[in-house]
């Protein structure tokens, strides 16, 4: 399918929490969301970002233009990439108004709409189901839960990767896509940080 608007806001929002631990160097991001920016960005027609463009210092005027904060440059031409004071802004299809999220008290815990998970691999395999059934078995002990913890309970993060795409490593969010797609389960804004990651779903209970 082609890309829209909420792809890339999706992207946003992973990034945002990729730096909720602190600043990157942009050749770490890159290596883990570049390729989402080239499909969900950069290929798009509305996009202002040269679709036969690479290494061309576009993802990083991406972050920049996003929001993201860009320390000063080391070792002749890295940098670090961080979340901006206060956050990165709701996006626009995700904005209430016009004003800027307070984030003094905690937001509303909502549902919010997910993208069907559609995987290459492993869907209704008894590994994929055993799989649901410990996710499942833990959540329902522990309650309102993030999703990039929960990815470290048990290996769940890495069984699905090897599962689902017979990779080690997967940013597309797709996790976030199975996690909805599971029964009983839902997908939320952080309560206290969703700001930071442009309202979109981040916690799962």
């Amino acid at each position: 399918r082609a890309a829209t608007r909420e792809d890339e806001e999706e992207l946003v929002a992973d990034v945002a929490a990729f730096l909720e631990d602190g600043p990157r160097e942009v050749q770490e991001l890159a290596s883990g969301f570049a390729s989402r920016f080239n499909v969900s960005v950069r290929a798009r027609p509305d996009s202002p970002y040269s679709p036969d463009g690479k290494n061309d210092g576009s993802f990083k005027k991406w972050l920049l233009a996003k929001g993201f904060v860009s320390s000063g440059i080391f070792d002749h031409n890295k940098s670090n990439i961080s979340l901006p004071a206060g956050g990165i802004p709701a996006l626009p299809s995700f904005k209430a108004g016009t004003h800027k999220a307070d984030t003094s008290y905690p937001a509303d815990t909502s549902q919010s709409p997910v993208a069907p998970f559609k995987p290459p691999h492993g869907a209704g395999t008894s590994e994929a189901r055993k799989l649901e059934e410990e996710v499942l078995a833990y959540l329902k002990t522990s309650g309102l839960c993030d999703m990039g913890s929960l990815r470290q309970v048990k290996n769940f993060g890495s069984r699905f990767n090897y599962l689902f795409f017979k990779r080690s490593k997967v940013n597309d969010g797709s996790w976030k896509r199975w996690l909805a797609s599971l029964p009983r389960v839902e997908v939320v804004t952080d309560p206290v940080h969703a700001a930071y990651h442009g309202n979109q779903p981040t916690m799962v209970r």
